[in-house]
């Protein structure tokens, strides 16, 4: 595996990387603001929200969209100003999290539903589904936690890292939207916490574990194929390949997960690694 390197810092909390149109997008999620880093790894602010933000991405008609954590929303932007397009109707949930959109426009949401950073006991939570209309719905009513979510390449696949559950699951997914069959595809040690996942076009995974401090490379059949162990006890969030030939890997960092010391400090980082395959799928 070719040497790891930073490419960006003095970020607060860098989450749910797109590559998108030869950019990566994303979230920093406590200052609420959208960035693009290029491709001569140079930042771009998008947009600022007043609130917490987390997973992003596009409807077919190339309409953006990102949620609102804590309001239980899922944003679009009408010339860099926010407004709100869907209710999730999650308030039971603590926050509203990560997102995934596929290509006929059903957008996948998932939830923290216990309030982890006052030490309560995990407890499960749901997925939530919208058309493109913006109808939410209820996909599944009771999973570990899910947070990172990718989709396979022909768009009948939907994998998700159960983070408090410290495995990575999948679902069949039809084409009106519906998830089934749910099975395991890998366990990891606990206190692992899997994060952001991405795939690659050998049909692996790439999974960002953050309490473990790797990025695990896993098969669809649940072997551990390889891991990048990241400098200075950086904490991995999420990843994802993009790239010239989508064959670097992007890894967003942090050093705390205090959002006040987030703020604070600026630990977020962004790095990089050469990979031989390519990125397929989504994000």
């Amino acid at each position: 595996m070719a040497q790891v390197k930073c490419v960006a810092n003095g970020l607060c909390y860098p989450e749910s990387p797109r590559w998108h149109e030869g950019e990566l997008w994303f979230t920093d999620v406590f200052l609420g603001e959208i960035h693009v880093l290029d491709r001569h790894y140079n930042l771009r602010l998008i947009a600022r929200y007043d609130g917490v933000l987390s997973g992003i991405g596009w409807m077919p008609n190339g309409d953006f969209c990102a949620v609102s954590v804590f309001e239980h929303k899922v944003l679009k932007i009408d010339d860099k100003r926010f407004y709100c397009w869907a209710d999730l109707h999650d308030d039971e949930s603590f926050v509203s999290n990560d997102m995934i959109i596929d290509g006929r426009g059903h957008a996948f949401i998932g939830n923290i539903s216990f309030n982890y950073m006052q030490g309560e006991a995990p407890s499960a939570g749901n997925i939530k589904h919208l058309n493109q209309d913006g109808h939410c719905t209820t996909a599944v009513a009771e999973i570990g936690t899910a947070n990172g979510m990718a989709i396979s390449p022909d768009g009948s696949t939907l994998f998700v890292a159960e983070t408090f559950s410290d495995c990575l699951s999948a679902f069949n997914l039809d084409d009106k939207g519906q998830l089934s069959h749910k099975w395991q595809v890998a366990h990891f040690p606990n206190g692992s916490c899997p994060d952001g996942i991405c795939l690659d076009e050998q049909g692996a995974i790439w999974v960002a574990c953050s309490q473990s401090c790797l990025v695990y490379r896993i098969s669809a059949q649940g072997e551990y194929l390889d891991n990048i162990s990241l400098p200075d006890a950086v904490h991995p969030l999420a990843c994802v390949l993009g790239g010239i030939d989508r064959k670097t890997l992007f890894i967003m960092t942090t050093k705390t997960f205090d959002p006040d010391d987030a703020k604070s400090m600026l630990t977020g980082a962004i790095y990089t690694v050469d990979v031989p395959y390519s990125g397929v799928g989504r994000p």
